[in-house]
């Protein structure tokens, strides 16, 4: 009763004139009887695309097990190996050529009723990503964190996480505006330590939000990150939001600053009505992007949507933004039961 079995196949690429088509399968496996209500999770999956003109090395699969217990131990392992020549043209993938390794396991544990600390957790994940063909590293990422949470929502955590970046070509981490004073990190291998910090507010307040803090070696260099977040919710009909980033890295190559800022506004007219908006700027590409959705639920099972976005760019850096995109699109969802 817990398990699923799939198939999935699709037909065309809507981004040219070749054909292609797509199938697959995939099973998962769900058992929640265990003792001491532990479960367990597995999951096996293979897919092969076929494309006009590309014979061979087409296919992924992946693989994995699970025990996501809520309460006492929990972990995973996942693998996964995407071929050269696998292409899901109705789809995405974002890397081919690869195979990767991802592990977790931690321990949660609640405390006695009562307490202003709800559950405490501690964690190790790591991940490694590696060419298929030559068995190089292209990445690994190892961090161990811990976190605690109250009755009311409110968490802290902290974390500390190893990372290991192999570039095979110069990478353009930083773009100048004017097109002068470009970052870019030299091939080679590179190991870096940081540690992150961060407390965050329920969203059950009037007024919650967050803050973060990460610092540490990157690149051959060193950054420090800073975010801070508010929610003001002043009536279960509005909701309004801001939230800010500082991103100040500095490397042997040059040294830059990355400032983003969003606005979010959410206001439910209905029960079956609302409207949300996103508005977000960046001091790199001095460009602010809209996103406006209007969401209709008439009735469990059917949607409607109208959504616009719209980009703006700074193109002369005089403060006078010119429109470079946009698109309005009506969208209806309908769920058939039977």
């Amino acid at each position: 009763n817990e398990s699923l079995l799939g198939v999935i196949a699709t037909s065309g690429d809507p981004r040219s004139n070749i054909d292609n088509s797509l199938i697959g399968a995939d099973f998962r496996y769900r058992n929640s009887r265990l003792p001491g209500n532990k479960v367990v999770e597995g999951e096996v999956w293979y897919q092969q695309t076929d494309t006009d003109g590309i014979s061979g090395d087409n296919s992924s699969w992946g693989l994995g097990i699970s025990s996501p217990n809520t309460n006492g131990w929990r972990g995973g392992y996942r693998y996964k190996r995407i071929e050269d020549n696998f292409n899901p043209a109705m789809g995405f993938v974002n890397q081919t050529g690869i195979e990767d390794h991802a592990l977790d396991f931690g321990f949660r544990q609640f405390l006695q009723p009562g307490n202003y600390v709800r559950s405490v957790y501690a964690g190790f994940d790591s991940y490694r990503n590696s060419d298929l063909n030559s068995g190089q590293l292209i990445s690994q990422v190892s961090d161990v964190r811990v976190n605690a949470n109250n009755n009311i929502g409110d968490s802290i955590s902290a974390s500390i996480v190893r990372t290991r970046e192999v570039l095979s070509r110069p990478f353009t981490i930083y773009r100048a505006s004017n097109g002068i004073g470009n970052v870019v990190i030299p091939t080679g291998d590179y190991e870096f330590t940081q540690g992150s910090a961060g407390i965050s507010f329920a969203g059950r307040r009037r007024l919650s939000g967050s803050i973060n803090v990460t610092w540490g070696d990157y690149f051959g260099g060193n950054n420090l990150q800073r975010s801070l977040g508010i929610r003001w919710q002043p009536s279960n009909r509005y909701n309004l939001g801001m939230n800010v980033s500082e991103n100040e890295i500095h490397l042997p190559q040059g040294n830059f600053t990355v400032r983003l800022t969003s606005f979010n506004t959410l206001i439910n007219f209905t029960p079956e009505l609302s409207w949300s908006n996103r508005i977000q700027y960046d001091n790199v590409s001095e460009g602010i992007g809209i996103n406006s959705r209007l969401r209709w639920i008439p009735t469990a099972g059917q949607e409607g949507f109208l959504v616009l976005n719209w980009g703006m760019v700074d193109l002369d850096k005089d403060n006078d933004f010119a429109s470079i995109n946009g698109d309005l699109s009506l969208k209806f969802n309908y769920t058939f039961r039977f």
